[in-house]
């Protein structure tokens, strides 16, 4: 992959798009990432740098952050054309000042202004763009919403295909991102075959639907009795086929003329001496009513499924509806406050989704104390100045007492002492909470802890972080009342 130019190498707009089409599309988890490097090289930079290795370092992420969003720009074009011309505008707006950081190489105060705001101005597209992806994600929940109403409509009808209704459970799946979790319908689907080892492990991992009683018939077509240790054996059927293929059956059941299976029957009875003309068993048989049994059972599976779908997508939502609030505020704040903490909790969010290692698990609470550190450096810095108590305890105010600094700046801006109390005791709680499960962690003692005591930590911590920010105003006023 050919290195990527400074910004002060990219004359044009078409040279930057012609770097942009060497990556792949970009979401908004991208763009957030840049903005945080970009904000991390303008107030933090490494001190070993020159002066002109600094600036060299600014242009190297400004030109990374012209890429994400060129790269969102392509996709918004493809997917929202109507919401296109705003993000156009917002990205000429970014070149234009990028390129005016070029021509005033020599002014360093007005330079690192420009790229300041640049980087308000990507924030603000990040938030459009992340508007955008949850109004999709909202509206393929709606209709994997409406597909699972009426495919639970069309259960009702005796004509119904089995597999017409898999392939559209497949497809609600899609919507939800939940296909993983529901491997069931693929293996209905496309049969069982291949997935078990022995004829033991089948019958006790098929799903108990899909076991048949066989019954046995001689060449004379008369039924067998067979002895009790070939019917232990033989007896069950494991029905792994796809349903596609037992749904024909359900009139006449299934007959088994020669297979491997009846071989070994016949030359089991042989060593036994229990072999005769009367004996052989030259054909197996599947009750009809055991394929009924089949594809009641799946019609069954199906209904719950569309049931969960439907509760899920229809009442679950309210809750999930007030948290989506709480984060969009709480998002929308960070954005220009500390838009490195969003991509730690985006980060989170995901692996809460995707992992299912109780390590993983255990790692988050460590990172909500971060992000809620990261916010406490931005609102009030360490500082070895010592306030005071009402009762006139010292309060300390260095890096690690993170608290004391949020609610040192929080009481710059609330005047009720009984708010006050409230912010205290919920951070006193979040604070232990997260604090208890990385001591565990620290220990390593990860068994202790699931997804929901990690989907807990995000929970409270967003809540807290709702609280704070609700309260706390990053402007002038506060700012010199801190210094």
């Amino acid at each position: 992959m050919n290195e990527i130019p400074y910004t002060h190498e990219l004359e044009t707009d078409q040279q930057v798009f012609k770097f942009i089409t060497k990556k792949e599309i970009m979401t908004s988890k991208d763009l957030i990432h840049d903005i945080s490097n970009l904000y991390d090289v303008i107030y933090h930079p490494p001190d070993m740098l020159t002066f002109d290795e600094k600036e060299e370092l600014i242009e190297e992420k400004l030109t990374s952050l012209l890429i994400s969003y060129g790269g969102l720009m392509g996709r918004m074009k493809e997917n929202f054309p109507d919401k296109y011309e705003t993000i156009k505008e917002i990205y000429s707006q970014i070149t234009s000042l990028s390129q005016s950081r070029i021509r005033q190489r020599v002014v360093s105060h007005d330079r690192r202004m420009i790229a300041i705001e640049i980087s308000r101005l990507a924030s603000q597209a990040y938030e459009y763009v992340k508007a955008m992806e949850e109004n999709t994600a909202s509206s393929k929940s709606n209709q994997a919403l409406k597909n699972a109403k009426k495919l639970r409509e069309d259960l009702r009808s005796e004509s119904i295909i089995m597999g017409d209704l898999l392939r559209e459970c497949k497809t609600i799946c899609r919507y939800l991102g939940i296909s993983e979790n529901n491997q069931w319908i693929d293996w209905e689907m496309n049969g069982y075959q291949g997935l078990f080892k022995t004829k033991g492990e089948a019958r006790e991992k098929l799903p108990k639907y899909r076991l048949a009683s066989m019954i046995f018939y001689n060449p004379f077509n008369r039924q067998l009795q067979l002895p009790h240790y070939i019917n232990e054996i033989f007896g069950i059927a494991e029905l792994e086929q796809p349903i596609a293929e037992l749904e024909p059956l359900k009139k006449n059941g299934m007959m088994i003329h020669s297979s491997a299976t009846l071989d070994e029957l016949n030359k089991m009875l042989r060593e036994k001496g229990s072999l005769n003309e009367d004996s052989f068993v030259s054909i197996a048989s599947v009750p009809n009513n055991y394929i009924d049994r089949v594809i009641n059972g799946v019609k069954n599976r199906i209904h719950e499924f569309l049931d969960e779908i439907i509760l899920e997508l229809e009442y679950g939502k309210i809750p999930e509806e007030i948290f989506s609030q709480i984060r969009r505020e709480v998002d929308h704040k960070l954005t220009t406050l500390c838009p490195g903490a969003i991509e730690k909790l985006t980060i989170t969010y995901e692996q809460l989704s995707l992992d299912k290692n109780p390590e993983i698990y255990s790692q988050v609470a460590a990172t909500c104390r971060r992000v809620i550190k990261d916010v406490a450096d931005v609102l009030y810095p360490p500082t070895t100045d010592v306030s005071h108590s009402e009762n006139g305890k010292p309060i300390q105010l260095d890096d690690t007492k993170f608290k004391n600094r949020i609610l040192e700046a929080m009481k710059l801006s609330i005047d009720s002492n009984t708010e006050k109390i409230f912010i205290s005791s919920m951070f006193s709680y979040v604070d232990e909470f997260l604090s208890g499960i990385y001591r565990y962690a620290s220990k390593g003692d990860h068994a202790k802890f699931n997804k929901t005591d990690a989907t807990r930590c995000v929970v409270y911590t967003y809540l807290l972080l709702g609280d704070i920010l609700h309260y706390y105003t990053v402007d002038k006023t506060n700012l010199e009342k801190i210094k």
